[in-house]
């Protein structure tokens, strides 16, 4: 992880939190605080909290849980689903507001890839018009390979050596 600077004034996330009816906390902006300067943008929980160690705010480990779950269930942050296997799965968090897009997971290298295809996203939201259905709120992302990890290791990637920001923690 790298901070890199961000144009996101706290004012900015003093609105985003009113406009969706979260009170104010130091732990909510702190948590944001991370999510808009750290890239990459999608952080496991433990990425965050070892962001927030840094920021050395003194928030305890269930206060910034809270903001986290709290900030989700508001609609403020996306979850990212990555699933591993039959039961392993790994939850990223990215700021919520994104024009809607999907998400790749590569399972050699670990990187994750926006894909943004209006054609593709008017075309499942008309099937879901026309069978009534309402997605949910949680990404799930399509686990496969790029097309350099699958030449670098043909017919093989797990139980390989992974490199890439997710390898520090997985949320299981």
């Amino acid at each position: 992880m790298s901070v890199v600077m961000s144009s996101v004034s706290d004012e900015a996330l003093f609105e985003l939190l009113g406009k969706h009816g979260l009170p104010v906390t130091l732990a909510r902006v702190a948590v944001l605080r991370v999510i808009a300067q750290v890239e990459p943008h999608h952080l496991t929980t433990e990425q965050l909290c070892a962001a927030m160690v840094n920021l050395d705010e003194g928030l305890g480990f269930s206060t910034f849980r809270t903001a986290v779950y709290d900030l989700a269930t508001a609609g403020v942050v996306d979850r990212v689903v990555i699933p591993h296997g039959k039961r392993g799965r790994t939850l990223l968090y990215e700021l919520a507001g994104k024009p809607t897009h999907r998400h790749l997971y590569c399972q050699l290298c670990q990187r994750i890839e926006e894909v943004f295809d209006a054609e593709l996203e008017a075309r499942i939201a008309a099937r879901f018009a026309q069978i009534g259905f309402k997605p949910a709120t949680i990404d799930y992302a399509l686990p496969g390979l790029r097309a350099s990890c699958a030449a670098v290791a043909p017919g093989s990637c797990c139980g390989t050596t992974r490199t890439g920001y997710l390898s520090g923690g997985l949320d299981r």
